[in-house]
């Protein structure tokens, strides 16, 4: 393999993550493995960065080892800037996936006959259907592959998609699509498990006979948040399903009619797991109840780093398989607060926030008389407009009415 073109793929953190970890030493130049080692901690030193600008590496490298000088500091630097200005051949890409993906299932295989592990052949079809996907595309995206005119002006403007159940949302924020993330700041017992049921039983009535829901919940039991969504579905009080058990069972079946909703339940739920379900079935709409206790691809992560990584995890999803709404608790300062901003999100004051397309905190408060009343900010919205939103509203702050008895919130706007 040319040096040069390894070093270049490295060069994306993707990349690096995906691959290094089956790279070894003796395969190498050592002035090559010097450079690939350096590229890890590079990384765990500038976390944010989605590659490797070379002169920025250069003057880190500089810095990180005093004692190379004179000709093998110029070659080190030398080899740096050709993998920079080198264009990674589609076909080592390829490659390094094929054999990556082929020692990986080697290791889960050899887990399930020799360690008597069980729960890992759902790791092996990800992973088969992982290079599959990788391996349809040519193993590659192609960055410079020309602009569909039809793609940008979709971008602009947009029609169709998921409403909301809530006015205010629909006006503010209009109907989801695939490829958007929308993430819920809330405190403990705001009602963040009510707000997902409510809007998406909502949402499921617009979709096409065979439309399909995943909920992956992590917080509370099954049973809750199945209960909870025949009560959104619904609108009954749990006495009024007690009442008549096998009534309300073929009622509910008739709100789903062909369509579908999956509650996925998982206390140690993973990225890993998420993906394998998803590459096995399709769903028009995904939410995470709650995302930030989702574990992510990668060891020895910092919180905040975990955090950020499953975000943009989040955002990959959203992109590969549709719009995905996700629960993330909102930090102590948020206690008791009506109007919460972007900064109280639990354990983010940027990374986060920064994947998603839009963040909505939902406030509340403990005087006496207004504990049902629910106050919905949009702190960020980076949607584009369509018919049904009002531009005036893009950044809105609403106060609506939370029916726990019914699993709804009630808007005040007509």
């Amino acid at each position: 393999m040319n040096e040069s073109q390894l070093i270049a793929l490295l060069f994306n953190r993707d990349n690096y993550t995906r691959f290094k970890q089956h790279l070894r030493e003796f395969s190498v130049l050592p002035e090559t493995w010097e450079i690939i080692e350096d590229v890890g901690k590079y990384y765990d030193d500038y976390p944010t960065d989605t590659g490797v600008d070379a002169s920025k590496f250069i003057t880190w490298s500089r810095v990180q080892h005093p004692t190379r000088t004179g000709e093998r500091r110029d070659a080190y630097e030398a080899m740096v800037e050709v993998a920079e200005a080198t264009e990674p051949d589609p076909a080592i890409m390829d490659r390094l996936h094929e054999l990556t993906a082929a020692i990986e299932i080697k290791d889960k295989c050899e887990d399930v006959i020799f360690t008597g592990k069980t729960g890992k052949m759902d790791e092996v079809a990800r992973l088969i259907d992982g290079w599959r996907e990788v391996h349809a595309k040519g193993g590659h995206d192609d960055p410079l592959a020309p602009y569909d005119l039809h793609d940008i002006f979709e971008s602009l403007s947009r029609t169709g998609g998921l409403p909301w159940r809530l006015v205010e949302l629909n006006k503010s924020i209009g109907p989801l699509c695939r490829g958007d993330l929308v993430l819920i700041g809330k405190r403990p017992e705001v009602g963040g498990t009510t707000f997902l049921t409510s809007e998406f039983s909502h949402m499921l009535e617009h979709m096409d006979d065979d439309g399909r829901v995943v909920i992956f919940n992590n917080e509370e039991s099954k049973a809750k948040v199945w209960a909870r969504l025949m009560q959104s579905a619904l609108n009954m009080t749990v006495m009024d399903m007690a009442m008549n058990p096998k009534d309300t069972l073929e009622t509910f079946n008739e709100f789903l009619g062909t369509r579908q909703i999956d509650v996925i339940h998982d206390t140690a739920l993973t990225c890993g797991k998420v993906d394998a379900i998803l590459n096995r079935k399709h769903y028009d709409l995904i939410g995470f109840n709650v995302l930030w206790k989702v574990r992510p691809y990668g060891k020895n992560l910092e919180d905040f780093q975990a955090y950020q990584r499953v975000a943009q995890w989040a955002r990959k999803v959203a992109d590969s398989h549709g719009p995905v709404v996700a629960i993330w608790q909102a930090d102590a300062s948020a206690e008791g607060v009506e109007w919460m901003d972007q900064s109280q999100l639990y354990g983010s004051k940027t990374g986060v926030q920064g994947e998603a397309d839009v963040q909505l905190m939902i406030g509340s408060s403990h005087e006496p008389g207004r504990q049902l009343e629910r106050y919905i900010s949009v702190v960020k919205n980076k949607l584009p407009s369509s018919k049904e939103t009002d531009p005036k509203l893009r950044h809105g702050k609403f106060t609506v009415d939370m029916d726990a008895e019914r699993g709804r919130f009630i808007g005040r706007m007509t």
